[in-house]
């Protein structure tokens, strides 16, 4: 059985599995540390030197690279001998979205159209909202750089809504008043909420 474990870029993780006295961290199939006899080396892999450390037991890698991500097995050795498998995947924070108004004022159509967007990392959803209900959403499973969700709304809607990017690691949402950004008389101006 393989764990999946999420981290942030920037960050630290430490690995949940106990190593007491004497064991190894494998990170795709190559040391990269070892303990014994409660004796640390966590130096020799130029990858992880200065940010791989074994303290109170545990493994712990710092300063956290999208690069990192991968597969690492711990090996327990002693009385409780265990094998872990983890699947780790490193992630960007998500940066809070922008609304954007693309509608122009027609006398014939009450609708109004608005754009989510925000800069795509790895896990990324984006989802609209009405108050605590799902409208739709979008994932990061296309490769542009830029993720966008549009919605039309009738502009006799006065609830609010809010757009929400959010991935394993982090979450930003924006609320949007739709009285605010979608007024009637709104000619050909586009507006940004940031």
């Amino acid at each position: 059985q393989v764990e999946v474990l999420n981290g942030a870029v920037g960050e630290s993780v430490i690995f949940s599995t106990r190593v007491p006295v004497t064991g190894t961290i494998i990170y795709e199939g190559r040391s990269i540390g070892q303990v014994l006899n409660k004796q640390s080396d966590t130096e020799h892999e130029e990858k992880f030197k200065n940010r791989l450390s074994w303290s109170s037991e545990f493994f712990t890698l710092s300063d956290l690279r999208s690069d990192d991500s991968g597969v690492y097995t711990l090996n327990v050795y002693g009385t409780f001998s265990q094998i872990v498998f983890l699947y780790f995947v490193v992630s960007d924070k998500v940066s809070t979205p922008r609304v954007t108004n693309l509608s122009h004022y027609s006398p014939e159509s009450d609708l109004c159209l608005l754009q989510c967007s925000v800069r795509n990392v790895r896990g990324l959803n984006l989802t609209w909202f009405r108050g605590n209900v799902q409208l739709n959403q979008t994932n990061s499973s296309s490769p542009e750089t830029t993720l966008i969700l549009p919605l039309e709304i009738q502009q006799i809607d006065k609830d609010i809504f809010s757009c929400e990017a959010s991935n394993p690691v982090s979450k930003q949402s924006i609320t949007v008043n739709f009285t605010k950004l979608c007024p009637h008389k709104l000619g050909m101006r586009v507006f940004y909420i940031f």
